[in-house]
């Protein structure tokens, strides 16, 4: 196996563990909004000029 890569991706399990109770306490008390603001860019390092 390379670093970082597998033969048969078949064997991974993807699934998620089950959340943090203290993020549903964290969740109830969230504000709810229409249009949330989402910003998307990459990182300086990936940025090879």
């Amino acid at each position: 196996m390379e670093f970082g890569k597998i033969a048969n991706i078949d064997a991974v399990n993807f699934t998620l563990p089950p959340g943090n109770p203290f993020n549903a306490t964290i969740w109830a008390g969230a504000e709810s909004t229409t249009r949330p603001s989402v910003f998307i860019g990459g990182p300086i390092w990936a940025n090879k000029e």
